[in-house]
């Protein structure tokens, strides 16, 4: 396990889509049939160069509708691999 130290540490939920191929009961109507790709790579990659020069360091929580059904998805934790200040997580219900 990774120690974090909190001071100047940022946090970020992030939406990456508003699709998911269930209809849960619990989970919103808006995401039962929503686009798999919300952003472009290109803003992708210009947002998470930004984030990552602005803040430093931090967190970002992915989640969607799903977001393993997002195209992205492989480039974003490449990005964050290569960027030791960051940490990814992933809130899915696995469901790709």
């Amino acid at each position: 396990m990774k120690k974090i130290e909190v001071e100047n540490y940022n946090m970020i939920l992030w939406t990456v889509n508003d699709y998911c191929p269930f209809q849960c009961w619990y989970c919103p109507e808006t995401t039962w049939g929503g686009s798999k790709d919300t952003y472009s790579w290109e803003a992708t990659d210009k947002f998470l160069d930004k984030l990552f020069n602005h803040f430093g360091k931090g967190y970002v929580e992915m989640s969607g509708g799903e977001p393993t059904q997002w195209p992205h998805i492989h480039k974003v934790a490449k990005k964050f691999k290569d960027n030791p200040d960051w940490n990814l997580g992933l809130i899915s219900n696995l469901g790709k």
